[in-house]
């Protein structure tokens, strides 16, 4: 028989470690081949998850998957509400929904609008509300710039010229409790993180926060207040490689 489908009854640790080999694997040799393989579609848990054939594609399954950036630190006995701010290609919700082995009932925003392809072919047939959007402190249009391209991982700066997008405040998405709120938004989460510490109900409303920060030597005093106000509040703090976790452990159970 096939050793990958006798890999597919295997369950645990072993079976996942092989999941991201095998796409790894393909992922460089459809890199390697070049414009005649743009992209690649593969098993991750029970659906097919499709990547572009990039240096970037290869870090977030490493980094979500292998590294397990996103792992929580308490066990989620029903469907959690997720709030993904900065989904990407979907990469976290697929990781999340095969950890937990539940189908979370979740809200993607994604400013990318190529992002925004990809994520909405990786998450269909889910409970996803996606929104194409730029996280902010207001509702609106607005204008952006893109001074650093990566493939996957833009960062869009707000300008008076240049692209111009929706925009959604953070207050907004906030106003519904999530049992996890997860943040990776190349540097745009400074902004949010002070209209939260004015607005600190909005912040600790929610159980879980995940929050994947930019240039925190240049936020020192930003960080240390945010940091305070958890742990005041009786949020507890863990960090895995650049993501810091942020929960309330009486409100899930120990993940042992």
């Amino acid at each position: 028989m096939d050793l990958a489908l006798v890999l597919l009854k295997v369950k645990g640790p072993f079976r996942k470690r092989w999941m991201v080999c095998r796409f790894l694997f393909h992922l460089k040799w459809g890199k390697w081949v070049g414009s005649q393989t743009k992209f690649s579609g593969y098993r991750l848990g029970k659906q097919i998850f499709y990547l572009p054939n990039a240096d970037d594609s290869q870090f977030l399954l490493k980094e979500i998957w292998k590294a397990e950036v996103y792992k929580p630190y308490v066990v989620f006995r029903n469907p959690p509400k997720l709030l993904d701010l900065g989904s990407n290609v979907g990469m976290f919700l697929s990781y999340i929904e095969y950890h937990l082995g539940l189908h979370p009932d979740s809200v993607a925003v994604e400013a990318d609008a190529e992002n925004m392809k990809w994520l909405t072919k990786n998450l269909s047939g889910r409970s996803v509300d996606l929104k194409h959007a730029v996280v902010s402190d207001f509702t609106g249009r607005g204008k952006v710039s893109i001074p650093k391209a990566g493939f996957l991982n833009r960062r869009f700066v707000v300008h008076d010229e240049g692209q111009e997008l929706e925009f959604i405040s953070i207050l907004d998405l906030l106003e519904q409790e999530f049992d996890l709120v997860k943040m990776d938004i190349e540097g745009g989460e400074w902004k949010l993180i002070e209209l939260l510490l004015k607005n600190p109900e909005y912040l600790l409303r929610n159980k879980y926060w995940m929050i994947e920060f930019h240039e925190e030597q240049l936020h020192q005093v930003l960080l240390q207040e945010l940091e305070r106000l958890f742990e005041k509040s009786g949020f507890k703090k863990r960090i895995i490689h650049s993501v810091r976790h942020y929960f309330r452990e009486e409100s899930f159970g120990r993940n042992k």
